[in-house]
């Protein structure tokens, strides 16, 4: 077919004229390919350059209201989180926190060993605490404290607690008293534990004869703890 001596119409290419890799991108326009040409879940990892995150201008500081892309794994797909409700779903507290204290004094006979009991708690926020004992509601860690105070003037001898997890001791106290009056000693310890663990304490003395341990409302003597957040 001849051209010759006639003006070509324009005919637009169509699809079926382009084959695969014949254009290339010194054929495009800059800004050529615009958002309507680039379909939904087209752009993959391979096509973000770094520059994406490292090239913006650093911020040392970040607001409440400022915004986080996060990928929501529940749903497939990208969400935007403000500082505050992203801060607030990082780590945790502390939980299932207890602390139990006498209010009226118990006789401790002498070189036995004797659980001690507790008549009021202050808190306990997983109501795992009852019959003076800590049931340890899941497995982790949990910090544990327990405090004494010795009534009146003991004789020479010696006192001590033990926090126990059933017949095991896993922390302890030993105090040499000597006619002193209201001697205090404590106890604590960080200790992984597991669910239904049952924590107690106990107290021996050895003045010779019985003692009491002293109960009253400035938490004199105390059990408590709760499991970590780790």
């Amino acid at each position: 077919m001849s051209y010759i001596g006639k003006t070509p119409t324009s005919v637009p290419l169509t699809s079926s004229d382009i084959t695969d890799g014949i254009i290339s991108t010194d054929k495009l326009a800059a800004n050529a390919v615009v958002t309507s040409k680039i379909t939904d879940a087209t752009i993959s990892n391979a096509d973000v350059n770094a520059t994406l995150v490292t090239g913006q201008t650093a911020e040392t500081s970040i607001a409440d209201g400022d915004t986080i892309l996060i990928h929501d794994a529940s749903a497939s797909a990208l969400r935007k989180m403000t500082k505050a409700n992203f801060v607030s779903g990082v780590g945790g507290a502390n939980s299932d926190l207890f602390l139990a204290i006498k209010t009226s004094n118990q006789a401790i006979s002498t070189s036995t060993t004797t659980a001690l009991t507790y008549d009021t708690e202050r808190y306990d926020t997983g109501n795992n605490f009852a019959s003076n004992a800590y049931t340890v509601p899941s497995d982790g860690y949990y910090y544990l404290y327990a405090k004494i105070t010795v009534s009146g003037e003991p004789a020479a001898g010696r006192f001590g607690i033990s926090i126990m997890k059933g017949s095991t001791t896993i922390a302890d106290c030993q105090n040499g008293s000597a006619g002193a009056a209201f001697n205090s000693m404590g106890t604590s310890i960080i200790v992984a534990l597991s669910a239904n663990d049952v924590i107690d304490v106990d107290c021996r003395q050895t003045t010779g004869s019985t003692e009491n341990v002293y109960g009253g409302s400035w938490n004199t003597t105390v059990f408590g703890g709760y499991k970590l957040n780790t």
